[in-house]
């Protein structure tokens, strides 16, 4: 990843799912705002709360990012019960995930989907953070590579990187919330598929989009992760809801870079 003017080396994101409640949420925000007051230019926290903390924890803020856990595919009109993404802009969210596992295998979303949601997005200046992974069978099979090539052909479609940011996070699905985490090599080779793919859609624009792992991360094998130079960040799911985990996930990744 290469972002010289934010001068950013390393990116953690918090998927807070709906571990939390409205007051835990806010709670969380402002404890985990208070206690991470160290943070360099380097090192960029993203929180992702429940969609329905999101207006109350913006004003917290300072030195911690906000993102969506989800956005709609569809622009502001009649369409009942789904949020916008220029809805989610005018409440502060800089980031929204997309293409979740949980979101592809509870709600059937799909790649053609998670693309529409990539677009929306993009087009009003939030930064999608879209998930890719593969299911134990499929990696048993050897389809690893054919699975997250898919994905991201589908779910990139029609976008271009002109003046536009973007996060890739890998999330193998048999290690999401099992804390069975994937191997520091197997990331690796996954993360190095990922930017060789990113290199023949996009060409040299493709440097600017970092490469997130996620999957069982924690405070113990955080930086087996984060610190291969193929892997710019963290996408933590459980432990980002835990405010002594994250808050060393955090710590531990800071002093990493000093």
């Amino acid at each position: 990843m290469s972002n010289a003017s934010l001068e950013v080396k390393k990116i953690i994101v918090g998927n807070w799912k709906s571990y939390l409640n409205f007051c835990q949420s806010v709670e969380l925000a402002f404890d985990l705002e208070k206690k991470i007051n160290f943070l360099e230019p380097a090192v960029r926290v993203i929180i992702c709360p429940s969609s329905i903390a999101l207006s109350s924890i913006r004003p917290m803020l300072r030195d911690i990012f906000l993102g969506a856990q989800d956005v709609s595919a569809y622009p502001v009109g009649a369409y009942t019960g789904e949020i916008t993404a220029e809805n989610l802009f005018s409440l502060g969210c800089s980031y929204v995930i997309i293409g979740h596992s949980e979101r592809r295998k509870f709600v059937g979303e799909s790649d053609n989907l998670a693309n529409r949601k990539v677009l929306s997005a993009l087009a009003n200046n939030l930064v999608p953070i879209l998930c890719v992974g593969e299911t134990a069978s499929r990696r048993e099979e050897g389809k690893l590579e054919q699975v997250i090539r898919v994905q991201l052909e589908k779910g990139l479609a029609s976008v271009k990187l002109d003046n536009t940011h973007l996060l890739i996070a890998y999330e193998p699905i048999w290690a999401i919330g099992t804390g069975r985490a994937c191997s520091p090599e197997d990331a690796k080779e996954v993360a190095r598929f990922v930017r060789q793919w990113l290199g023949e859609r996009f060409g040299e624009g493709s440097s600017s989009v970092g490469i997130l792992y996620g999957g069982s991360v924690n405070p113990e094998n955080v930086l087996s992760y984060t610190q291969l130079k193929e892997v710019d960040g963290v996408l933590a799911g459980g432990a980002s809801v835990k405010l002594l985990d994250f808050y060393k996930i955090v710590e531990k990744i800071s002093i990493s870079l000093l």
